[in-house]
């Protein structure tokens, strides 16, 4: 087979909490001949940006995120073509900032609730032992008036699924375990396993669990 025409896949690996290491201050504040205040750290880097500022009701603020300064000294963003990443602040009643138009799609608040329904309501989690889903911790929270979710994460390894449905009489859960790894599944509430598709459950903490390697399992339980 020719490498060359050979299609490849990458996908990223799952990993733990990531940890405040180094505090970075600005080499240098000015401002450009246009008027722009600019924060210039001296290098091109990932992180999170820290800002304090006081104004009046209704003043914005808007941060454009920049790497070079054209020819007369101003802001340059033509470079980062679809890469421009903006964010407006709006001032409220007691100065401080506000937006309720919030414009990054990138923000933590947005980020923390797609990772609540994965984590919590899929129920798809990974263990800090073995990193990338090389052991999965499926444990979906069944409430509110959700009739059923479904999700799924592309590991290293594959797809591992989490799939559940309530019905009057019973709650279905239907799990996907990549080969060559290994995952605990949790029945959140269980009273009673009516089918557990080979696998053995036993009482735990809120829930019942079982070891389970790669494969498909649809577990029919009670709660």
């Amino acid at each position: 087979m020719n490498r060359r025409n050979r299609k490849k896949q990458f996908t990223g690996q799952g990993s733990g909490k990531v940890s405040l290491m180094d505090e970075v201050k600005p080499k240098n504040i000015f401002e450009t001949p246009q008027g722009d205040l600019v924060i210039d750290f001296g290098q091109n880097m990932s992180a999170l940006i820290q800002v304090t500022a006081a104004g009046k009701k209704g003043d914005v603020i808007r941060l454009d995120c920049f790497e070079v300064l054209d020819s007369k000294g101003n802001v340059y963003l033509d470079n980062l073509r679809g890469a421009k990443e903006s964010l407006q602040y709006t001032f409220g009643e007691d100065g401080t900032m506000w937006s309720a138009d919030m414009n990054s799609f990138n923000h933590y608040a947005y980020g923390s609730i797609g990772e609540w329904l994965v984590r919590v309501m899929a129920g798809l989690e990974v263990d800090e032992k073995k990193p990338g889903y090389k052991h999965a911790v499926i444990y979906p929270r069944m409430g509110g008036d959700l009739s059923y979710v479904k999700a799924e994460y592309h590991s290293v390894y594959g797809a591992v699924k989490s799939f559940w449905e309530v019905t009057p009489e019973e709650t279905v859960l239907h799990v996907s375990v990549p080969v060559n790894t290994t995952a605990t599944i949790c029945l959140d509430g269980a009273k009673e396993v009516k089918d557990g598709d080979g696998l053995h459950f036993t009482a735990g903490n809120g829930c019942m669990q079982a070891e389970a390697g790669s494969g498909d399992y649809e577990i029919h339980f009670v709660r």
